[in-house]
């Protein structure tokens, strides 16, 4: 396989196909892992026929828990709904329905390809169970908050995601996810007023970027319609007490976040 990743790398992936394709066809000894390698390069150099190989693979050897895990973790494989289904339920009767990974690669499963409410159902019961069995595994918490969001239950979804901010601090992507969050909370919150704050006027993904730009250059303010309190808090020194004295205590967990998210985008 290293001979051929590396004729793959020098631009001539046929060339590593051929040479994989004819060790495999002599091997007399060890014949699943050749089978594995060979898919693997398919998968590696975005063939088509890499797919095909993965399930073939998978029907090889009904029995083999490692070779029907790899077939899942492979890349095509997850990116059809229908097939990565078949093979977790290849996998239950050989490791259980207990088994950790299996299970939650069943509830990402679930929770893909525009779930119904029985799905999502399904999906929460297992993750709920598994946050509470292990919490401090990241994974199902994440996963959680997406079922919780998808039935409407914001509130959950961010006490989730609070809980995975607090496992994995240097993540910048599920900051983003929570602040989110907190500003449709916050906007919901605030339905009857018409002053404008940060969180009324600003999508997530510009929040993070308003603050990097504006901490920069106050002046550029105008560009995201940002009040004059807006572009106080941001260019503060001390931007979470501002906010707090503007919308009270009740809104304190939003300007934690805030103040995190200042942080990861310091001005300078």
């Amino acid at each position: 396989l290293a001979k051929a990743q590396f004729l793959a790398d020098d631009g001539h992936p046929d060339q590593g196909l051929a040479l994989l394709k004819d060790y495999r066809a002599k091997a007399a000894t060890d014949l699943e892992n050749w089978d594995i390698a060979y898919a693997r390069y398919l998968e590696m150099t975005h063939d088509a026929d890499a797919k095909p190989e993965w399930l073939a693979l998978s029907n090889k050897y009904p029995n083999d828990s490692r070779a029907q895990w790899l077939v899942l973790s492979a890349p095509s494989i997850q990116a059809d709904h229908d097939a990565a289904g078949k093979i977790i339920e290849r996998r239950r009767p050989l490791i259980g329905d207990a088994d950790f990974s299996l299970k939650l690669a069943r509830a990402r499963w679930l929770l893909e390809d525009k779930p119904n409410q029985t799905q999502i159902n399904e999906a929460s019961s297992m993750l709920a169970e598994m946050a509470k069995g292990s919490p401090d595994v990241l994974a199902p918490h994440l996963l959680l908050a997406q079922c919780f969001e998808q039935t409407g239950n914001e509130t959950g979804a961010i006490e989730q995601l609070q809980m995975a901010v607090a496992l994995s601090p240097d993540s910048s992507a599920i900051l983003i996810e929570l602040t989110r969050l907190l500003e449709n909370q916050g906007s919901n919150d605030r339905s009857g007023r018409d002053d404008g704050t940060i969180f009324a006027r600003s999508s997530l993904g510009q929040l993070v970027g308003d603050a990097h730009v504006i901490r920069r250059d106050p002046t550029a303010a105008g560009e995201f319609t940002l009040s004059a309190s807006d572009v106080r808090a941001l260019t503060s020194t001390k931007p979470v007490m501002k906010l707090r004295r503007e919308f009270g205590p009740r809104s304190k967990p939003r300007f934690d976040v805030i103040r995190s998210v200042l942080v990861r985008f310091p001005s300078g």
